[in-house]
C-alpha cells in the first residue's frame, strides 16, 4: 500500500521538521495575500492622488473666478456710489 506524500515527509523529517515546514509554507502563503493588499492600497493611493489634483485644479479655478467677480462688483459699487465716501467704502 502506497502512503500519501505528506506522511512520507513526516516520517523522513520527523514531527518537529514537518511542523516547521508547514509553518513556513503557511507563512509564505500569507505573503501572497499581503502583496495583493499592497497592490490594492497602491491603486487606491494613485486614485486619491488623481482626485486631489483635480480638486486642487478646481479650487484654483474657483478662486480665480471669485477674484474676477469681486473686481466686477467693486467696479459696479464705485460706479454707482453717490459720494467720495461711498466710493471709498466700496474698495476694501
Amino acid at each position: 500500500m502506497q502512503m500519501p506524500p505528506w506522511v512520507e515527509a513526516v516520517l523522513k523529517l520527523g514531527v518537529p521538521g514537518a511542523i516547521a515546514i508547514f509553518l513556513v509554507w503557511r507563512l509564505a502563503a500569507g505573503f501572497d495575500v499581503l502583496a495583493a493588499r499592497m497592490v490594492a492600497l497602491e491603486q487606491g493611493h494613485a486614485e486619491q492622488n488623481v482626485h486631489a489634483l483635480r480638486t486642487e485644479e478646481l479650487s484654483d479655478r474657483l478662486y480665480s473666478l471669485q477674484e474676477k467677480m469681486l473686481r466686477v462688483l467693486t467696479a459696479d459699487c464705485v460706479n454707482h456710489a453717490d459720494s467720495l465716501e461711498g466710493r471709498r467704502a466700496c474698495v476694501p
